[in-house]
């Protein structure tokens, strides 16, 4: 496997005359948005050429178009840790499979714990976790990441402890659901399924759910409804928690 990060590619500092570079295909302008697709690609034929018995699969932070066929499952980046980002996470995952494009994750946790400087001692943070943990759970890729805290289950806690014993409930259903996840990642490639489906996508015909961005069906058979907002530690003042 490989993880690809920076394929927009990653632009610092950029002048608007930047934007003009010529191409053999033309203006940078012009050609940028297909910069992930060619660099994934050529990571793929060349892999490929080398191990034709084995998979190939790449992590990378960006997509275009027709990606799908390279085996690449793209993250949506350096995200902030907060249940804003964390409710955003379910309408971008689900406009990534309306678009033809099924493999796709977040940094579990957030990458930047700027929201919460006592980062693993804070306990809004770690609910903000396992909630994200069990968002993961249901998500074509399941995948803690970030910076900053370590993140392993043994940093939450211990064994009979609630945050703990959630983050160890998840991961042990997501292993129980693999031979499920298996079965759909064969019809996603044999008869264009996808894995995170929109609900208009099985129900097109019930005007009730097309606008319906925070829930969706992971697979064909399960309805899943992420909680993102704090239900287990609500901050109520400075000082106070409930």
């Amino acid at each position: 496997g490989w993880w690809m990060d920076s394929t927009e590619p990653d632009h610092f500092h950029p002048i608007p005359e930047d934007f003009d570079t010529p191409t053999y295909l033309g203006s940078f302008r012009k050609v940028r948005n297909a910069y992930p697709l060619m660099s994934v690609g050529g990571v793929y034929d060349h892999q490929r050429a080398v191990t034709s018995d084995k998979r190939v699969f790449i992590l990378t932070r960006s997509a275009f178009a027709g990606q799908q066929r390279y085996g690449a499952n793209t993250w949506t980046g350096d995200i902030t840790a907060s249940w804003e980002v964390l409710e955003k996470q379910i309408p971008a995952g689900l406009n990534f499979s309306l678009c033809g494009i099924p493999h796709w994750n977040s940094d579990i946790g957030g990458f930047f714990l700027w929201q919460y400087p006592l980062m693993l001692d804070d306990p809004d943070y770690r609910e903000l976790y396992a909630r994200w943990i069990q968002f993961g759970t249901f998500c074509p890729m399941m995948r803690s990441h970030g910076e900053g805290a370590p993140r392993e289950i043994y940093q939450f806690g211990k064994k009979g402890e609630p945050i703990y014993d959630a983050i160890e409930k998840y991961i042990r259903l997501r292993y129980s659901l693999l031979p499920y996840i298996y079965t759909t990642a064969w019809e996603v490639t044999a008869k264009q399924s996808s894995f995170m489906r929109a609900l208009a996508m099985d129900f097109a015909h019930d005007r009730n759910v097309w606008n319906i961005h925070n829930q969706y069906m992971f697979g064909k058979s399960l309805l899943v409804c992420p909680v993102t907002q704090p239900m287990y530690t609500k901050t109520v003042s400075d000082t106070i928690r409930v």
